[in-house]
């Protein structure tokens, strides 16, 4: 994970058109973030095995927040919102139906801190996570049950940002997010699922 961030941050430095070493790292900002999600629920009930559902999907969404610069440490917190499917089914543990799980919407409040390096910043980050989570289940030849819930947890990552100006900055994110399971006796039965996924972001933040 070193070696990924770093290169990373290496080859976001080539795109950048302001000095990381005098950009001012103490400030507001806003912006727009892509987002790749992937990883499984898991489906399980008491007395059979359980299923992993693969899933995954494209998303958007925003993020504002603030850091200051202590001396090229620098730390604060973001609030960000995001929309579109992590998605995925498949057959559920001990029985001929179809499972399938999706996280629609996801929010998440995080602390973040980092170091102000020549190249940019080089943080992590990690907060409580909320998210709106579906599953159902779907019998062979039948109808759907299907049970829609908000669910928390929490979010954790890593990231790098690059100057591109004396007010904007480009970078890019890893994070892990888990929230929880999700069970429904009425429409799910005995039938529970987990649900985590890893993200990879593309984001943009413009200071205010």
């Amino acid at each position: 994970m070193r070696t990924l961030v770093l290169g990373l941050s290496f080859f976001l430095a080539t795109l950048g058109g302001a000095s990381a070493q005098e950009f001012n790292w103490t400030r507001f900002y806003a912006g727009p973030f892509a987002t790749f999600g992937f990883g499984q629920s898991v489906f399980s009930a008491p007395a059979t095995t359980s299923s992993a559902v693969g899933t995954a999907g494209f998303g958007l969404g925003g993020v504002i927040g603030n850091t200051y610069d202590f001396n090229r440490f620098v730390v604060g917190g973001e609030l960000d919102l995001q929309f579109g499917g992590v998605t995925g089914s498949a057959t559920c543990p001990g029985a001929t139906a179809t499972c399938a799980a999706t996280t629609e919407w996801l929010a998440s409040l995080r602390a973040k801190a980092g170091i102000a390096t020549d190249m940019g910043l080089i943080y992590g980050t990690v907060g409580p996570a909320v998210g709106g989570v579906t599953a159902s289940i779907t019998p062979a030849g039948g109808s759907a049950s299907t049970t829609s819930q908000v669910k928390f947890g929490y979010s954790a990552g890593v990231g790098v940002e690059v100057p591109v100006s004396d007010t904007v900055t480009v970078g890019g994110e890893y994070f892990y997010t888990d929230l929880g399971r999700i069970e429904d006796s009425a429409k799910l039965g005995t039938t529970g699922a987990s649900t985590s996924f890893h993200s990879l972001r593309a984001t943009a933040r413009f200071s205010f």
